[in-house]
């Protein structure tokens, strides 16, 4: 190395440089220089792009737009499965949930309606969500004022008292534990009389015994 100072005072080896790098532009670029990479700083962040076999042979890239979509679709069906609703043993057999009994509004703001019955727990309140909708009295709870439940083992009926701290009546007696029903009797909830008219029964018709007799 032969070490030379220009006459701005800098630095640098004649051998490898004809004038001072530092102060001109024209001078000879060293044989053995490194372009230095950029700094990670200053690298482009790339979009994720590779190929993955799918269930059914195809191929699909996964990257940006594409990831987001294929997560999306994971998502959309995972939830679609923890949607589906719980049906009945009946309901399965018979590919549809079928009517047990009704309860007719006899007296009070919705007199006149009838509601389905169906086999387990039928829930009785104000909300839209509840089996029996009772949207117009305001005395009644909004969510599981009172059930009435089936049992298709038994094929019994019984009321028992729901999840609010409003009372509901069974034939004008108030329903404090798990009561069977027979034909008739009368609900009451609020301002509404809901009459019971049952369906099914263990020795008359009930949809295991029908379905049964068909095989």
């Amino acid at each position: 190395m032969n070490l030379t100072r220009c006459a701005s005072g800098h630095f640098y080896d004649s051998d490898k440089y004809a004038t001072c790098p530092h102060c001109s532009s024209a001078g000879a670029v060293a044989s053995d220089s490194v372009t230095m990479p950029l700094k990670p700083s200053e690298d482009k962040t790339m979009a994720l792009d590779f190929t993955t076999a799918t269930g059914g042979g195809s191929s699909a890239t996964l990257g940006g737009a594409a990831v987001t979509q294929s997560l999306s679709k994971a998502t959309a069906a995972a939830a679609a499965d923890d949607d589906q609703k719980t049906i009945s043993y009946s309901a399965q057999s018979l590919g549809t949930e079928p009517v047990v009994g009704w309860l007719v509004v006899s007296q009070g703001p919705d007199m006149g309606v009838d509601f389905r019955l169906k086999t387990g727990r039928n829930f009785i309140g104000r909300s839209s969500v509840m089996d029996i909708s009772l949207k117009n009295d305001k005395t009644v709870s909004r969510e599981k004022h009172g059930i009435v439940v089936y049992d298709p083992k038994s094929c019994s009926y019984i009321m028992q008292p729901g999840a609010s701290k409003e009372l509901c009546y069974l034939n004008d007696e108030v329903v404090l534990s798990p009561v069977k029903l027979k034909a008739y009797d009368v609900i009451t909830v609020g301002e509404t009389s809901l009459l019971f008219i049952p369906l099914c029964s263990k020795d008359g018709f009930n949809w295991d015994k029908n379905n049964s007799d068909k095989d």
